[in-house]
């Protein structure tokens, strides 16, 4: 599963303000409990991880968005041409790093299929 690097390269990371309006505009959506993910396909790969205050406080959002990273870096092959956002939901207090992950393949599974 590993991509070639043990680490999430920079480059891969969303971050012009331009590039996050374009996704959340003309992207599509996939809930689950947990996350919400907008994605768009447009030829290259890069992410946003998203965690709002309402979440919780510093160390509980910083171990969620360790956890979405590690989720999506294991499975960024698959993502190749996507810009995606994954966004945490407050229903991600309950959830811990197996659900977030099973959610993910949840994701993975309707992407991949349509």
């Amino acid at each position: 599963m590993n991509d070639g690097g043990e680490c999430l390269p920079k480059r891969e990371i969303l971050r012009k303000r331009a590039d996050f309006d374009a996704l959340f505009r003309y992207g599509k959506r996939w809930q689950g409990k947990a996350v919400q993910v907008v994605y768009r396909k447009t030829g290259d790969r890069r992410v946003a991880f998203l965690v709002p205050k309402r979440v919780g406080n510093a160390v509980s959002r910083n171990r969620i968005r360790r956890w979405m990273k590690e989720i999506y870096r294991r499975r960024r092959r698959v993502l190749a041409e996507f810009r995606i956002a994954i966004l945490a939901k407050e229903g991600v207090r309950e959830a811990d790093y197996h659900d977030l992950a099973r959610e993910f393949e949840t994701f993975l599974e309707k992407v991949s299929g349509g």
